[in-house]
């Protein structure tokens, strides 16, 4: 099954949108691709990580363009602990020229094979302006 991604519209001055990334599961040890989460130059205001059908802590990846797994260290690498959700927020932001996101089990800066987590994992990332 492919990743989704769903932008909605936010009446709030704080985020102009908010992305929900859901990367199913593809199944165990399944090396993954990126899914492009925005086009153009984007600040990242705050990010909620859904990791609680995994067993072992996750790790959502952030690149300015689509990656090669192995060489490519992402721009954002933010953990989330076995069974739980965790919630960042950024002050003022962290501003990127464009966006691909992948979920993954490899831990640091993404450096090696980007192996799927056993379950599925999401992300609600809130863009500002």
């Amino acid at each position: 099954m492919a990743s989704t991604l769903s932008t909605t519209t936010q009446q709030n001055p704080v985020g102009t949108s908010l992305l929900t990334f859901r990367q199913p599961f593809p199944g165990k040890g399944v090396v993954l691709t990126t899914t492009a989460v925005f086009a153009s130059t984007a600040r990242i205001v705050a990010v909620m990580f859904d990791n609680l059908e995994n067993s072992t802590a996750s790790y959502l990846k952030i690149y300015t363009s689509a990656p090669t797994f192995g060489t490519t260290a992402p721009e954002v690498v933010l953990k989330a602990r076995a069974n739980s959700k965790i919630q960042y927020t950024f002050d003022p932001g962290i501003e990127l020229s464009a966006g691909h996101a992948a979920f993954t089990v490899h831990p640091g800066k993404g450096l090696g094979p980007a192996v799927a987590p056993d379950g599925t994992c999401e992300a609600h990332i809130l863009m500002g302006t």
